[in-house]
């Protein structure tokens, strides 16, 4: 295997082999006998019509397991199988079609379940991929050959459209993450802890669907159970192998530039031996069709050395909005910079233009924190909202919303950036933004809810829907590609904080499950005067002066879409429907049983069986919150010993 001098991919023949997505079951990890990937990989277009299918596996391959056997195929648009031949080099396969692609035509590569290496292992989950010679890749009926069942899900528990409690966490947590694994199990990482008072967490958890309980990690043994690092306000990412990706977060004093792997078969953290590129807290990380992570702008809080000699030197903090973005490599395990940033965004509160147009010092203004991400069908990331101006004491929600895309065929390093054809119709940070699945709907995203502070409205309860296959007909950004619309329909309460989960089964199967969240009116008016001073601002999420949380849900009804004359948008809003949660009778169901007084900093999961797990989050009535400030909520029977308090767990039943 030979590695380019960029050390972007690996070049066979000349082409970059992409480790790209296939389907992965419970059984596959990285010891196993599998397909790390394809050449042209999934999804991708533009494939020369003389190119030849390389797939590249774990170890060599018996041959006797593919000739003649018709455990690999080359299939075309029609589901037809193309003649091929087989040429073997150790763990790659070279399949050559007899006759060369057609021009504009989709195909397909398929690894069927029957294939088995050289020392007599089965392969452990079959593989597929989808690429085109033209610009975009069709679908093709019947494809691939094969079905894999998804991670189970978890018991409904209650009647439909209720909550349920599950087993306790074992650690109460504020500002954590979960990710589903393929065997099933939710990981659950860092967060903060209320005893001692914001105490950030090492500690990590996993739930098992099958009992309903929690237990604690053992990777680093009894007493420091989890991760190597405290952290919160991180990323958590499951890869296509299996395993899962923690990057960057902060502890009690500094923001992290360290990553760790999670491999579940053994329990156990591993560190990244390479650094991140930058220090991040509170970016958004998002795997892209090749299996590469991309982490996506945040903030930074580096310590710097200052002065003359080793005698006077003196270490400060340099805190600013990052625009950069950065690329876990999934296959050399390191990370590297994108060539190109996040885009400056010139067109900013009036009242604050003096600012911009001063000097700025080491910040940016694309800089961005509490903004979301989501990875688009054609492998495009769109990235929106958040606090997006640089501050000193103070900072802007933004309605800047951008496009990252990746070269074909390569890493993720090199790619082109450009604005969104329409800005976000709100400026918001804290908000929530969730691909659709199903339908004339898939591929949409729904953003949701927030806090918007430029100018002053306070927390949001509007939606809005951003359809990346429009092109703006005017505006700023005319003739780029995505545009946002304002949904008819609003949230039931102003939500910030929440989260949003799709729902993958259940009478609303499509829809989006919205939970608790802050409904207060912020202390931060940037508007005013005199604006609140932000003490700790790397610590300190949006401001809470008399917080009115909430126990609330909302279910965000799938929709049809409809063309009307004078309104050409395809996502003009037909038939959705924004309402309280509702059991089988009608009847508004909420999560007063579990969060009595309210929750945000709250995490939710989704399973392919249309449970979602809701876990931990705080409370914090007539607080400022901060440093030391943290309230996790407990259950009414709350202290276990006089030390640790146990946050709550429960299910959704759609």
């Amino acid at each position: 295997m030979l590695r380019n001098a960029a050390g972007s991919g690996l070049v066979i023949a000349g082409l970059a082999l992409a480790v790209l997505a296939g389907c992965y079951d419970s059984g596959d990890y990285p010891e196993d006998f599998k397909v790390l990937g394809s050449y042209p990989g999934n999804q991708q277009t533009n494939v020369p019509q003389n190119a030849q299918v390389v797939i590249r596996f774990t170890n060599a391959v018996d041959h006797k397991t593919i000739q003649g056997t018709k455990q690999v195929i080359l299939v075309d648009s029609s589901n037809s199988v193309l003649p091929t031949t087989f040429t073997f080099k150790g763990e790659l396969l070279y399949v050559t079609p007899t006759s060369p692609f057609a021009p504009g035509t989709t195909y397909g590569i398929a690894v069927r379940p029957g294939v088995r290496d050289i020392f007599g292992a089965n392969i452990s989950v079959p593989y597929s991929a989808t690429f085109s010679t033209g610009s975009s890749v069709g679908t093709i009926p019947n494809f691939p050959p094969f079905t894999i069942a998804p991670p189970p899900g978890p018991p409904a528990g209650g009647p439909p459209g209720t909550f349920t409690g599950t087993g306790p966490m074992v650690y109460a947590r504020a500002r954590h993450v979960m990710t589903l694994m393929n065997n099933g199990k939710v990981l659950c990482t860092g967060g903060e802890n209320d005893f001692p008072l914001g105490r950030v967490l090492r500690q990590a958890e996993l739930f098992d669907p099958t009992t309903y309980q929690w237990t604690v990690s053992q990777s680093l043994g009894q007493g420091i159970n989890g991760m190597h690092y405290e952290r919160y306000g991180h990323t958590s990412t499951l890869l296509l192998d299996g395993r899962v990706l923690i990057a960057g977060g902060a502890d009690n004093h500094k923001v992290l530039d360290v990553g760790e792997i999670y491999n579940p078969k053994y329990d156990v953290f591993s560190l990244v031996p390479g650094r991140m590129q930058n220090h991040r807290v509170f970016h958004t990380a998002e795997r892209l069709n090749n299996g590469n992570v991309l982490l996506i702008a945040g903030w930074e809080n580096s310590p710097t050395q200052t002065g003359a000699s080793s005698a006077n030197q003196q270490t400060t903090l340099t805190s600013y909005l990052m625009d950069t973005m950065e690329v876990y490599d999934a296959y050399t395990g390191t990370f590297t910079m994108t060539a190109l940033p996040l885009m400056p965004k010139f067109t900013v509160n009036q009242n604050r233009q003096a600012w911009w147009t001063s000097g700025r010092g080491n910040v940016t203004p694309a800089g961005r924190m509490y903004h979301t991400s989501n990875l688009l069908p054609d492998g495009s990331v769109m990235v929106c909202g958040g606090y997006g101006e640089p501050w000193l004491n103070q900072a802007l929600s933004t309605d800047d919303a951008q496009l990252y895309m990746p070269s074909q065929g390569g890493s993720g390093m090199n790619g082109t950036v450009l604005h969104c054809g329409t800005n976000l119709r709100a400026p918001r940070l804290c908000h929530t933004s969730n691909m659709l699945q199903k339908g004339d709907a898939a591929g949409m995203v729904i953003v949701a809810g927030g806090f918007c502070n430029s100018p002053y409205t306070g927390v949001l309860s509007s939606c809005e829907i951003f359809d990346y296959t429009e092109i703006a007909q005017s505006g700023t950004w005319q003739g780029d590609r995505g545009v946002f619309a304002q949904l008819a329909q609003s949230l039931t309460l102003q939500r910030h904080n929440h989260t949003g989960n799709i729902l993958h089964g259940g009478k609303d199967a499509g829809g989006i499950l919205y939970t608790g969240g802050a409904q207060h009116t912020g202390v931060f008016n940037y508007n005013a005067p005199t604006p609140y001073a932000r003490l700790y601002p790397w610590l300190e999420p949006t401001g809470c002066g008399a917080c009115r949380l909430t126990f609330t849900s909302d279910v965000f009804t799938p929709f049809a879409f409809g063309k009307h004359p004078t309104h050409p948008f395809r996502g003009i809003n037909v038939t959705s429907q924004i309402q309280s949660t509702q059991d089988a009778n009608g009847n508004p169901t909420d999560m007063s049983q579990f969060y009595p007084m309210g929750v945000y900093f709250h995490a939710g999961v989704e399973f392919s069986n249309g449970v979602v797990l809701i876990t931990g989050g705080s409370w914090c009535p007539n607080c400022m919150m901060g440093p030391n400030a943290w309230s996790t909520y407990y259950p009414p029977n709350g202290i276990v010993n006089g030390i640790r308090i146990n946050g709550p767990s429960l299910i959704y039943n759609p």
